[in-house]
């Protein structure tokens, strides 16, 4: 399984219990988007890595 496959697997598990535990409000509203935002940036750290080590 490749690192961005993981990647979006392991978000969407964290992404449910959030949702699930956390009471509609607007601090599950910001815990959600700066997970979403977490996520973003991971993958954009991936593909900069893959970028690399690929001489591009």
């Amino acid at each position: 399984m490749d690192k961005m496959q993981i990647l979006k697997e392991e978000s969407d598990k964290l992404m449910k219990v959030v949702i699930e535990l956390l009471p509609n409000s607007r601090e599950k509203s910001l815990t959600l988007t700066k997970l979403e935002e977490a996520v973003m940036w991971a993958a954009v750290c991936i593909n900069k890595n893959e970028k690399i080590r690929e001489g591009g």
